[in-house]
């Protein structure tokens, strides 16, 4: 298996998803990357059993040097 290591920023639940929130310094050229690396903390908040597994999870990426914020829907 792999072993990967990681910090969420922020991640809450609220009346209609769960937001997972990611600061990024570099460029918003590699936002791919930085939704992928939410969709495995997504991942990894389901399988601990933190986060209920019937709501919607929504992906943000922050690029505050770009001033530009990113939002991307995951299904549940």
């Amino acid at each position: 298996g792999v072993v990967l290591q990681g910090s969420i920023d922020i991640w809450a639940e609220l009346d209609d998803a769960v937001y997972i929130i990611d600061y990024k310094t570099g460029s918003s050229a590699h936002a791919d990357s930085a939704f992928e690396q939410m969709e495995l903390y997504s991942k990894a908040l389901k399988k601990m059993g933190a986060c209920p597994l019937n709501k919607p999870h929504k992906l943000v990426a922050i690029f505050p040097f770009e001033e530009r914020v990113l939002i991307r829907d995951l299904a549940s």
